[in-house]
């Protein structure tokens, strides 16, 4: 596939549903759709696409689904249009506003004057009552440079996803039907999406593999490669377990979806992509290639390790789906102590810090991140873990407040929360103890909670002041602090340091509730 660029013909506008069959500019269209009718089903089949129209109204069907299923028979004659498709390009414009388009061979295909058709589909950012609209065209170069346009059905789409992501979407499902082929090819009797394990088939893949990876396994690896790098679209090629090592090893195809960056890429009209654009990008081609592993449901034990610290850096670690994934696959694959490990450097690997100079969508990303590591983290191995506890204390339980949930179940959450870390402590971190959670109006309206957290910090606070009442420790009184240091060896002192701080923080705390309830 190669980089599309210059669309600056001056244009020629028709309505797709007033193109008659006479008129000479779809001369040759008419012949390569009625070759395909053929076989699609003969003339008379319904599944025909003998004009632009039919065709117009197929990508509008597909693009509103977001998925097709190319095997079946009434979509066999846009399967064969689909593969006449040699490049494409794809933009967000600065309203948010998308195109892609599609430069495909005309389906006679040989006449050097009408020897290419261009595809456009557009697609608004703006939501009308709930629905973004699209837009499909189908664009006629001639020979002269002007171009005709056969505007078609528009089309709908009830949620955010990109444009881009729709179009990976729909060309993974054309690729799963070409590689059902390449399954055969390599003698494996079960095919995409059998559940059947590949590891009992009487025909071992990895012999097939071995005499036929050239022409069936590394021709399609190396298009995809380039397709990546090029086009932004991944053609996933077909997967099986001796071949997930070559397919995602270190020149496969993660690795390719990574190295995209916004210094080497182009988009439509040579327009340079940003970061931000390029991030996008990676994330929907990372949606496709998670899809494609699962869908053929192979070993990922040999890439898994590999797969998962690329999915550790951004932008990858700040996507839900993602990030859910990875620790679906972190339950799947390992033990107990490397989920807690994995856990830990996801947490600290995420900024959570608030920044006021950025939008809110922002902090709402880092909000649905939260949500979606607390509903991972809520199984019992990751309870026992004080190091995780301490994290999710420090990082995560702040985002609480901003949660989907009512106040009672954001605070019944944090007492749960609490409970956790009360059977793995002797004694509640004081750190935990006067998070600021437990300050916050869904917490402190509630005057059950409020006389709750009130009597929990009173029951530390005694402990502490029993600490340093038996050291002869007086608040305020400097000299007397001096002699307890002076008196005591090292160890007694880091201890009596550590209680004095505690008792500050909670005699604060313990205020700060008092000024709350009562004034």
């Amino acid at each position: 596939m190669s980089k599309i660029s210059g669309w600056n013909f001056s244009q020629n506008i028709t309505s797709a549903d007033n193109c008659k069959q006479k008129n000479e500019d779809l001369d040759t269209w008419y012949v390569g759709m009625n070759d395909f009718a053929r076989i699609a089903g003969g003339q008379n089949s319904r599944s025909n696409i003998l004009f632009p129209r039919a065709f117009l109204e197929f990508l509008a069907k597909i693009f509103t689904l977001g998925y097709v299923d190319f095997s079946k028979r009434s979509n066999e004659a846009g399967r064969n249009m689909m593969a006449h498709i040699k490049s494409s390009s794809y933009i967000k414009n600065n309203d948010g506003s998308e195109i892609m388009k599609f430069v495909m061979n005309n389906p006679e295909g040989e006449r050097a004057d009408l020897s290419k058709v261009e595809i456009e589909i557009t697609l608004a950012s703006a939501f009308n009552n709930g629905i973004r609209e699209g837009h499909t065209v189908i664009i006629f170069p001639q020979p002269d440079g002007s171009t005709n346009r056969y505007e078609g059905k528009s089309f709908e789409r009830k949620d955010e996803s990109s444009l881009h992501l729709i179009t990976n979407k729909i060309l993974a499902c054309y690729q799963r039907e070409a590689n059902k082929e390449i399954a055969r090819l390599l003698n494996i009797p079960q095919e995409l999406n059998n559940s059947q394990d590949l590891n009992n088939s009487q025909v071992s893949c990895k012999d097939s593999v071995d005499s036929t990876i050239t022409d069936l396994l590394e021709k399609p690896l190396n298009n995809a490669l380039l397709a990546i790098r090029k086009e932004h679209l991944l053609l996933m090629p077909y997967v099986c377990n001796e071949s997930i090592s070559y397919l995602l090893g270190e020149k496969g195809i993660l690795k390719e979806i990574d190295g995209l960056n916004a210094v080497n890429n182009y988009l439509l009209n040579n327009k340079k992509a940003t970061d931000n654009e390029i991030n996008d990008i990676k994330v929907n081609l990372s949606h496709i290639l998670i899809d494609s592993l699962d869908d053929a449901k192979v070993n990922l034990a040999p890439v898994i390790d590999s797969i998962l610290e690329t999915f550790l850096k951004f932008p990858y670690i700040n996507d839900v789906r993602i990030l859910d994934w990875c620790f679906n696959k972190r339950m799947q694959y390992f033990g107990d102590s490397e989920k807690i490990k994995y856990a830990c450097s996801v947490i600290n690997h995420i900024d959570f810090s608030r920044d006021q100079s950025k939008d809110f969508s922002c902090d709402q990303s880092k909000i649905k991140i939260a949500e979606t590591l607390f509903f991972n983290l809520d199984k019992e191995h990751y309870k026992n873990s004080r190091k995780l506890q301490e994290l999710i204390w420090d990082k995560l339980v702040a985002y609480v407040n901003d949660f989907n949930l009512s106040n009672q179940e954001k605070s019944r959450l944090i007492l749960r929360l609490f409970d956790d870390v009360k059977l793995l402590f002797n004694e509640v971190p004081v750190s935990i103890l006067v998070n600021d959670i437990f300050l916050k109006d869904f917490f402190m309206k509630q005057p059950d909670f409020a006389k709750w957290y009130f009597y929990q910090l009173l029951k530390d606070y005694e402990g502490e002041q029993l600490y340093l009442n038996e050291l002869g420790y007086v608040y305020g009184n400097e000299e007397k602090t001096n002699e307890i240091v002076k008196n005591n060896p090292g160890y007694v002192v880091k201890i009596f340091e550590e209680k004095m701080v505690n008792e500050l923080k909670i005699r604060t705390r313990m205020m700060k509730i008092l000024r709350k309830i009562y004034v």
